[in-house]
């Protein structure tokens, strides 16, 4: 049995912000051929769990209305 495979829903946006900030955030050793040596950082090994993408990408899009309805000013029932 294989490793099941990990898909990011979003889209080509989405895709790039992700990317940017694994790479703003990786920690990954590298040898002189540019290879990754030893087992990967935080940022690049989150990449292969499919549910912290559906969580990161579910926290984007509910962002803006999570804080307009906290800043709004509005009683809270």
């Amino acid at each position: 049995m294989g490793k099941p495979t990990v898909a990011f829903k979003g889209d080509g946006d989405e895709g790039l912000a992700l990317t940017e900030a694994v790479n703003r955030n990786c920690e990954c050793k590298h040898d002189s051929a540019g290879f990754t040596v030893g087992t990967l950082c935080g940022p690049h090994a989150m990449l292969f769990d499919q549910r912290v993408l559906d969580h990161l990408l579910w926290g984007r899009h509910v962002s803006e209305r999570l804080l307009r309805e906290e800043f709004s000013g509005a009683p809270s029932a």
